[in-house]
């Protein structure tokens, strides 16, 4: 039998169906439950859909039309509540000013969170020597100081010496150039540099469990009970880095909140006890689908973010704020930085049913919310081919993949966002995206550059169990 209901007015009937039996209109507000659908999804993808399963809990009985209406609040009202460069409502102009930050954020881009030189320690290992003389300018790629603040993604003039500058403006230019050896003294990955990584943290404190995953030994913290784990080594540095630049201070949940803070992907892994459990796989099936020579609206727009809210209002949801980058930056239009602190969710702790891998306990995994193939495709897809945002493995390689949420990344956002609400923007394919988010080679090489060093030097000292 096939019934279609109001959920918020029949959540018993609601729950009694998975998630693989359920889809939401949100132009309609209703939700079609129906059993055939996981058989649909079956024979689909040749195997059977290991769903997360529906909770009693109060995020069950969600209604994604609910605060929907901070999208359309005037100008001089806060356009949300947990973001810093929010959507701005419809009919605002370009250059219209960013909606008010909660109080306990600090709306600043990552490279003035103290200064400059903190932040490119952080995401480039650049620690200038006080010692080391200032070199002659000779930097062949980067003709201007402004070129430099281009390609690291800045936008305003920081407060750095003129000193800094050149000594900046040599290192980033010696990055460009993978042929160049960065200045030894600047390096904090070269062991004869005055404070060397290897030399002011522990490495060894980093667990790599598998080939492509990294658990950080953090010190505790009594609000929570899981562990910080990475997959990039970029991120792997710095983190290390993070810790090295204030010792005995932080501890697992503040690196969590500064991770959260600046849209760096990490997970939240917890150990449990648990038989071999089945993996979670889904890929994205189409679920929007509009004619070829369908000219998107505003509408269009409105009813994709209603499915972004819709996701993020279940246990699970937490999973894309943790993913970071521009998958985290709309993922917080609809939903808080907290929950990224709250841990595994219902659908781990009770259900087992989530993202998981093997520890060297026997019989132990990790686990964490995860979000399927389908689950995914929220961030605006509207059919196998368009997108209303760029595919995430494309923002991070064409030049938008900085290690934080830059002034470049915020001002991209908030201008296409813009764009969308006066008309001027529509959902663009793989290749237009492609063409759409590519940045000068400049920063393109220094990313690249950054992501190779960081895997070699990973990979020399931090070994899979």
């Amino acid at each position: 039998m096939r019934t279609r209901i109001e959920k918020r007015r029949h959540d018993n009937v609601f729950n009694e169906y998975t998630p693989a039996q359920c889809r939401y209109n949100a132009l309609e507000n209703e939700w079609d439950l129906f059993e055939e659908f996981a058989l649909e999804v079956k024979s689909k993808n040749g195997q059977d859909y290991a769903g997360y399963e529906h909770s009693d809990s109060e995020d069950d009985g969600f209604d994604p039309f609910e605060g929907y209406e901070h999208l359309y609040v005037s100008e001089d009202q806060n356009v949300s509540p947990t973001s810093p460069d929010g959507i701005p409502p419809s009919g605002a102009s370009p250059g219209a000013s960013p909606a008010s930050p909660e109080p306990d954020e600090v709306a600043v881009p990552m490279d003035a969170e103290t200064n400059l030189l903190v932040s490119l320690r952080l995401m480039y290992g650049f620690n200038p020597s006080p010692t080391a003389q200032t070199p002659h300018p000779q930097a062949p790629n980067l003709r201007s100081w402004s070129d430099v603040l281009g390609v690291i993604g800045t936008k305003s003039e920081p407060d750095v010496s003129d000193r800094d500058k050149v000594l900046i403006r040599e290192f980033i230019s010696c990055l460009i150039d993978s042929s160049s050896g960065l200045p030894a003294p600047s390096d904090d990955l070269n062991a004869t540099s005055d404070q060397p990584l290897a030399t002011s943290f522990a490495l060894d404190t980093v667990e790599r469990i598998s080939e492509d995953l990294y658990v950080f030994k953090l010190p505790p913290s009594p609000s929570c009970k899981w562990v910080i784990s990475v997959d990039r080594p970029m991120t792997v540095l710095y983190i290390c880095r993070l810790v090295a630049s204030a010792p005995n201070m932080h501890t697992v949940l503040t690196i969590a909140y500064h991770l959260l803070e600046h849209h760096i992907p990490f997970r939240t892994l917890l150990l449990q006890a648990s038989s071999e459990p089945e993996q979670l796989n889904l890929p994205y099936a189409d679920n929007a689908n509009r004619f070829n020579k369908h000219q998107f609206t505003t509408a269009d727009f409105d009813s994709a973010m209603l499915e972004c809210r819709a996701l993020l209002g279940r246990p699970q949801g937490r999973a894309a704020i943790l993913r970071g980058g521009i998958v985290g930056r709309i993922a917080r239009e609809f939903g808080s930085k907290e929950s990224g602190l709250q841990g595994p969710s219902i659908e781990v702790t009770v259900h087992h049913s989530g993202y998981f891998v093997p520890s060297k306990h026997d019989r132990y995994f990790y686990w964490d919310d995860d979000l399927t193939g389908e689950e995914i495709a929220w961030r605006g897809e509207q059919t196998t081919t368009v997108s209303w945002f760029p595919p995430p493995d494309i923002w991070d390689k064409q030049g938008y993949g900085w290690p934080g949420w830059t002034e470049t990344n915020k001002e991209f956002f908030q201008q296409w966002i813009a764009d969308i609400r006066k008309g001027n923007a529509k959902p663009l394919s793989r290749q237009n995206w492609w063409r759409k988010v590519r940045s000068i080679k400049n920063t393109r090489s220094v990313l690249k550059n950054n992501r190779e060093r960081a895997k070699a030097y990973v990979e020399l000292n931090i070994h899979a169990m």
